[in-house]
């Protein structure tokens, strides 16, 4: 041996014996202490307990080994000391799913310690006050009918709010699924819980044929950490409801199905407040991978590059199984798993669900996560057929695959377009397949199908057809959208896509002027409002030309002429002018005015300042093609607060929720947040019509496209039936 190693290992010697006697006196203290566990002296047993739990992680295995001890008295304290040491996840999951009960009580005890549930201020059920509808958020409301399992799944894909049945309401729960349909009406936003609570209890009240209330069930919404969720439970049900959920939370997690998965995606919203558990989460799953548990736990915690690592490396086929749960909250979790698998391994394994299965939920979800990944031949063409499905996820997620392939052949162009003859344009088809015709290499091999499609009856394809032309029209085609705007001005949707083929046009055929000349000065509201949205898409210098005549037209209306070279008429001139007539004017002088003629927007501002409620409204919304960005806001904002003007809260009411409108159109986000902002501050009679309209704009505003490609699931589950209605 080197003399200077020689000389180190004397040096060190004795701390190393001494090192090594601790460890013996501290194994022989702990041994010593444990046995106290089992004595007949309390305080003994406390002091013990006290003691075990300061010296702390030496005292782990033996305290572990403990679990087992033939006194009850010393696994329960030798669980308590484990617990408050700091037990792991993996061991309190691995104790919990095994055979010994003694363990298995140790480890549900531990689960329930390291998810806080036990703590009120963690789990607990909601207050009344905490459910209250927040803020103006009227929303467009929802009507679900359809069958059980696919209606529940849909109103937790609107709301956000999984939903977790008690074990002593399954037997109702179960009566009420297997029902051919179910009904669920939402009054109102689907994100405000209280709607959402009254809607599924109403429901079931009427699924159970209106229960006594010994009988009835009872949806309680709940609070898991900063999680939501509704927990249904039998209305006569005793106890204490956030303890009892807990612990089926805990007991769910520990099986070997669905429910596995849905309590993992629930406990672990509630550890993710707590970074410290989501890190030991993350951690303990990457050193114990085998552990399914904790895999899900680790992946309900969200995107995480090591997870997602481990991920590639496990059984896909628990995954791909669980697309044919219908339960919302489950789906979601397997497409966390299989979003973490690279393009081509994900192609290849969700391919033999889409060429053969006949679950919708199944096949829907699977095409809309194979996005961006190659499929089988067969898988390929059964998406093809699928196309033509009437149920509109399904349909739509076909759409949505191909809008995402390098190439189509003709037949699945052909496909694709075909699939507007049987859904509407508010669908998620649609926006699929809009997105797909974006394209600039697809839209030009559509070019003479769309021309004939616009030409034709069909709503769905009259709309795609006008993205198509949008740059390549030529007369005939602004010809018949002028005709066909017509017919489509009780179709917001179909109107806005119709009118952006006019986009920037700077001739019209003299015909086509004509009838627009008529329409903006039409008696009908509707029309006259329809068409005036087509006259702003054309180029300024034909809006300026077109708002002239029109002048003219109505002062012919009402009898007069314009003198020649007058830009406005006084007011006093128009006083027997039709409502209609004035109505129209006002909307062309906003055109006017933004043109640069200054008698036009004193016009707009005398009729804010006038005694006609109407006429004021109609003059806030003109004054948004008359003046622009921090000028306009600065107006309305004048007008709302200005003394003595009677009506200017409500010229400027109507003036931001037509900006609102507009910013829906543009997809403005700053300039709708800052309109919503003010229209929904001022009260006004009847203000609710314009905040229920504001909050479907805002629904829509919020239906980003771009931003559905970076989605793990489908905003809505729409389907109407559990199996594939196309072969």
């Amino acid at each position: 041996m080197p003399r200077l190693a020689l000389i180190v290992l004397l040096l060190f010697a004795p701390l190393l014996f001494a090192q090594d006697d601790r460890a013996a006196a501290n194994a022989q203290e702990i041994a010593e202490l444990i046995s106290r566990l089992a004595s007949d002296d309390w305080r003994t047993r406390e002091r013990a307990s006290r003691d075990l739990v300061g010296i702390g992680e030496q005292a782990r295995e033996a305290l572990r080994k403990a679990l087992t001890h033939d006194d009850p008295e010393v696994r329960v304290r030798a669980s308590a000391a484990l617990i408050r040491i700091g037990e792991t996840f993996s061991f309190a999951v691995q104790c919990a799913a095994g055979d010994d009960e003694h363990l298995a009580q140790h480890g549900r005890a531990s689960l329930m310690s390291l998810f806080r549930i036990d703590d009120p201020k963690v789990l607990r059920e909601l207050t009344a006050r905490e459910m209250q509808v927040r803020g103006y958020s009227y929303g467009p409301g929802l009507n679900i009918i359809k069958p059980p399992l696919l209606a529940l799944a849909q109103l937790t894909a609107a709301s956000g709010l999984p939903i977790l049945v008690s074990d002593d309401a399954q037997e109702r729960m179960r009566r009420i699924l297997e029902l051919p349909t179910m009904t669920i009406q939402v009054g109102g936003d689907a994100k405000q819980l209280l709607w959402i609570r009254d809607a599924l209890t109403r429901a079931m009240q009427m699924a159970l044929g209106n229960p006594t209330p010994d009988n009835a069930l009872l949806v309680r919404p709940m609070r898991l950490g900063r999680a939501l969720f509704l927990y249904v439970t039998p209305a006569q049900g005793g106890g204490n409801v956030a303890q009892r959920c807990g612990r089926e939370l805990i007991a769910a997690l520990l099986a070997d199905d669905a429910n596995c998965v849905r309590a993992a995606s629930l406990l672990a919203q509630g550890a993710a407040g707590e970074s410290e558990s989501a890190e030991r989460i993350r951690k303990e799953y990457a050193e114990n991978p085998a552990l399914t548990r904790l895999m899900w736990l680790a992946l309900a915690l969200g995107p995480d590059a090591a997870t997602e690592a481990l991920v590639r490396k496990s059984d896909t086929e628990q995954a791909v199984n669980l697309l044919g749960s219908r339960d919302w909250t489950v789906l979601d979790m397997a497409a966390r798993f299989l979003r973490c698998l690279e393009p081509t391994q994900r192609g290849s394994v969700l391919s033999p669900t889409i060429e053969s299965s006949s679950d919708a939920t199944a096949v829907t979800c699977a095409l809309w996560l194979a996005r961006d990944c190659p499929l089988s031949d067969a898988a390929r063409d059964r998406a093809r057929r699928l196309l033509a499905s009437r149920q509109d996820s399904l349909a739509a997620a076909s759409a949505r695959w191909f809008a995402g392939a390098d190439e189509l052949s003709d037949g699945e162009l052909e496909a694709v377009w075909k699939g507007g003859e049987n859904l509407p344009i508010n669908t998620a088809f649609f926006q699929a397949t809009s997105e797909l015709i974006s394209r600039p290499k697809i839209s030009e091999r559509l070019v003479e199908r769309a021309r004939a499609a616009l030409r034709g009856a069909t709503p769905t394809q009259q709309a795609l057809a006008a993205q198509v032309l949008v740059g390549r029209a030529v007369d005939d085609d602004v010809k018949v959208v002028i005709e066909k705007l017509s017919g489509a001005a009780g179709d917001i949707l179909l109107a806005r896509q119709l009118i952006g083929l006019l986009q920037g046009v700077a001739t019209l055929p003299e015909e086509s002027e004509k009838r627009l000349l008529t329409a903006i000065t039409d008696p009908n509201v509707t029309t006259r409002n329809v068409y005036m949205r087509a006259l702003r898409a054309l180029d300024p210098k034909l809006q300026l030309a077109i708002c002239e005549k029109a002048e003219t037209r109505l002062l012919e209306l009402v009898g007069t002429k314009a003198k020649e070279g007058e830009e406005a008429e006084p007011v006093d001139k128009w006083k027997d002018a039709p409502a209609y007539v004035m109505l129209a004017r006002i909307a062309t002088l906003g055109i006017r005015a933004g043109q640069g003629s200054m008698e036009s927007l004193d016009a707009v501002a005398r009729f804010v300042e006038s005694d006609n409620l109407e006429y004021a409204k109609a003059a806030g919304a003109s004054v948004c093609d008359a003046l622009s960005g921090d000028v306009l806001f600065q107006t309305l904002d004048e007008w709302k607060t200005r003394v003595g003007l009677v009506h200017g809260p409500a010229a400027a009411v109507e003036g931001y929720a037509e900006i609102c409108r507009r910013a829906a159109v543009s997809k403005d986000r700053n300039s709708f947040r800052r309109a919503y902002g003010a229209a929904i501050t001022i009260n006004v009679p009847n203000s609710w019509q314009i905040r229920n309209e504001l909050s479907r704009l805002q629904v829509e505003m919020a239906a980003e496209p771009d931003g559905e490609t970076r989605q793990r699931m489908p905003a809505t589950l729409n389907l109407s039936q559990l199996d594939v209605d196309v072969k």
